[in-house]
């Protein structure tokens, strides 16, 4: 068995993945018909610098739909995660 603890492969796994220079975490709650406009608007902006980026999108509890918006729109943009 390796010498090495859990602690030490949780920290080499992080650090073997990839950085992105910028992350943009965004609250979501019922915005389901604005989302795609403003996730779209961060993305022309963020891609003008050229910087490498992830758009967070965390969903607060939405009712009116906007779970499914932000589910169905991250399965399109490899820009986009929903939380």
């Amino acid at each position: 068995m390796s010498s090495q603890s859990l602690e030490d492969l949780s920290l080499s796994s992080v650090l073997e993945s990839p950085r992105l220079d910028l992350y943009v975490v965004v609250p979501i709650y019922n915005e389901a018909e604005s989302i795609e406009t403003l996730v779209q608007a961060i993305a022309d902006a963020v891609r003008d610098t050229q910087l490498s980026y992830e758009i967070i999108c965390v969903d607060d509890g939405s009712k009116d739909g906007s779970t499914q918006v932000l589910i169905d729109l991250a399965r399109r943009r490899v820009d986009l995660k929903a939380v």
